[in-house]
């Protein structure tokens, strides 16, 4: 089931009545529930500043991206935030056309920004590491499977990078130069795929 409301004052009783409590009111357009096969979002251009019509539909993207993972992985084991999140993210570039195509693997520009304003700065920075190795990764003790906001655009950046990383792709180079000054070997090859 789907349920798209038009405020989030409905949004907000469609929480109390599914899942029996609020969602945070920052930063959450929708979400999915499991165990009930059912979507909830809202049209966030409605209500909030700095939202479109567009909103609705990256929020659909996002939570069913959530089905099909708890398909592909129910049976064998709960996949890592990282890839559930991250994925569920990257469908956020998704396009549906006038003709009803839908276009994939585009930036999903929200959270490129968010991730090179988190990831240009050191404070903010989040290393490769800390997200792979997040708590939640594999499920908190509440049963919840989601991290912070500021994970969110370090998981999308993630399954980007894999999804569109290739061999000899000339972006991808290791350090480039040696303590010595001189440019390394590791910079005059590049890395293989994976």
């Amino acid at each position: 089931k789907i349920y798209c409301m038009r405020k989030r004052s409905d949004f907000d009783r469609m929480a109390l009545k599914v899942l029996g409590r609020p969602m945070p009111s920052r930063g959450v357009g929708g979400y999915w529930v499991d165990e009930l096969k059912t979507v909830v979002a809202y049209d966030r251009s409605y209500d909030e500043e700095g939202f479109t019509k567009d909103a609705i539909w990256k929020t659909l993207f996002h939570e069913a991206s959530h089905q099909f993972m708890d398909l592909l992985t129910k049976s064998r084991h709960i996949p890592p935030c990282w890839l559930n999140e991250g994925t569920s993210c990257y469908f956020e570039g998704c396009i549906i056309k006038a003709d009803g195509t839908i276009v994939k693997n585009n930036p999903a520009a929200q959270r490129l920004v968010s991730w090179y304003n988190l990831d240009t700065n050191p404070k903010t920075r989040i290393p490769l590491e800390e997200l792979i190795s997040h708590p939640r990764n594999t499920g908190a003790k509440d049963g919840s499977l989601s991290y912070e906001g500021e994970y969110y655009p370090y998981g999308w950046a993630l399954v980007y990078f894999l999804l569109n990383y290739e061999e000899n792709d000339r972006r991808v180079y290791g350090q480039a130069f040696t303590d010595d000054g001189r440019i390394s070997d590791d910079y005059k090859v590049v890395k293989k795929a994976g």
